[in-house]
């Protein structure tokens, strides 16, 4: 059972369910807003770090499991409109960019920045391919 599955048991709503549903738009919003986000995916890691995810990006970096919930991703990355525009190129709510946003969140950061290096903003777009075929 799927992280999102399980928060689907536990709250018995359809959110969940729409954010696995939408997993693969909410990747390609994530990677098109990733492109124009200032300071690319280094900017997002800092926000996370900034806004109390900074043990989640340390253990994402590095290849590890580290479970996060929408709160935590609306609270890190809301004030940087980063989920509005991911919600917006993949065509859903953004409670539905947040949510699905909480299993790709970690796939992409490990993918576009291991070892906590983060990729440049330059190379987003060819990294991106190899990314978004494993998800889809």
């Amino acid at each position: 059972m799927g992280l999102l599955d399980e928060i689907s048991n536990l709250t018995g709503s359809n959110s969940a369910q729409n954010a696995q549903a939408a997993q693969p738009q909410v990747a390609n919003g994530l990677v098109q807003a990733l492109q124009e986000h200032p300071g690319g995916i280094g900017g997002v890691l800092d926000a996370l770090r900034q806004n109390g995810m900074g043990q989640h990006v340390d253990a994402w970096t590095s290849g590890q499991q580290q479970p996060a919930d929408p709160q935590q991703v609306q609270q890190a990355l809301g004030p940087s409109g980063l989920i509005e525009r991911v919600a917006q190129h993949a065509g859903v709510s953004p409670q539905v960019a947040t949510m699905a946003m909480t299993t790709l969140l970690p796939l992409v950061i490990r993918h576009f920045a291991p070892g906590g290096q983060p990729a440049p903003q330059s190379q987003i777009g060819n990294l991106a391919s190899g990314l978004l075929s494993k998800l889809m």
